[in-house]
């Protein structure tokens, strides 16, 4: 290869390796800001995301003595993904929100741009 093209190919890598921090950072704060106006809508069911009907659903396991909370995201009317959490606390209702959406952004159903335009709309309103 020339050192042109490596020179090229260095720079893409390092601009590369420093914006994935920031672009984490970005789709964290959807992330959170979108788990935070859903669970804001005070209900499990009938959850209205990006003008689709979801719920949520908890559930408890006990293992011996220890108590875990299970939590699911779904959006039947819409797609199949399942948002799924388990955790030690309540938090497994965020956390099941933000696994279904990542999962529908990994699969293309959403896209970052739709859930910032989603979340502009339900802070204003």
């Amino acid at each position: 290869m020339h050192s042109s093209v490596l020179k090229s190919l260095a720079v893409v890598v390092v601009v590369a390796v420093c914006l994935v921090p920031r672009v984490e950072a970005v789709l964290e704060d959807l992330l959170d800001g979108v788990a935070v106006k859903l669970l804001a809508q005070g209900s499990l069911s009938g959850l209205d995301f990006l003008d689709h009907e979801c719920e949520l659903s908890k559930d408890f396991v006990l293992d011996g003595l220890n108590l875990y909370f299970t939590a699911e995201m779904t959006c039947s009317g819409w797609t199949e993904i399942v948002g799924e959490a388990l955790g030690p606390d309540l938090g497994v209702l965020a956390m099941a929100i933000k696994d279904f959406v990542i999962k529908a952004v990994v699969q293309g159903l959403i896209t970052e741009v739709e859930l910032q335009a989603w979340l502009e709309i339900e802070l204003v309103g």
